[in-house]
């Protein structure tokens, strides 16, 4: 089984991005010899060539376009998941309004969502006609 570092993959997409080993160095903090390593172990993990080299430019195989699609989404989860959980958890208490049509056919599931990801944020939820809620509202009865 092989684990795919999401440093490795940023060490790519940088790559990918500037065309060159030095310039991707630069952006993730390693030396172009280090970038050029970590795209070699990468290759040899997928078992395909990434990237075309010469003494020029470095440019993306068909391959290297295919894996970048795949790297840039795993980077993107990685980064959506820690901002999750790094983000400070809500609390407080919330006045929440809604039309009575509404809340019977989607409030349920809406504030049972709600609740699991924001369970220190205390919900007082009053269902009613729109024009009541919108007074409630402007009188600031409502968040």
């Amino acid at each position: 089984m092989h684990d795919v570092d999401t440093a490795v993959l940023r060490t790519f997409l940088a790559l990918a991005e500037t065309g060159s080993f030095s310039r991707a160095g630069a952006l993730v903090g390693r030396s172009q010899s280090a970038v050029s390593e970590q795209i070699r172990k990468l290759e040899e993990m997928c078992g395909r060539v990434l990237v075309e080299r010469t003494t020029r430019r470095v440019q993306l195989t068909t391959q290297g376009e295919q894996f970048l699609q795949h790297a840039r989404a795993m980077v993107a989860q990685a980064d959506a998941m820690l901002a999750r959980f790094r983000a400070p958890d809500l609390e407080g208490e919330v006045r929440f309004g809604s039309p009575e049509d509404f809340a019977s056919a989607y409030l349920p599931d809406i504030l049972a969502a709600f609740a699991v990801a924001h369970p220190a944020v205390e919900l007082h939820v009053t269902c009613q006609l729109t024009l009541p809620l919108v007074e409630e509202f402007e009188a600031g009865a409502q968040d």
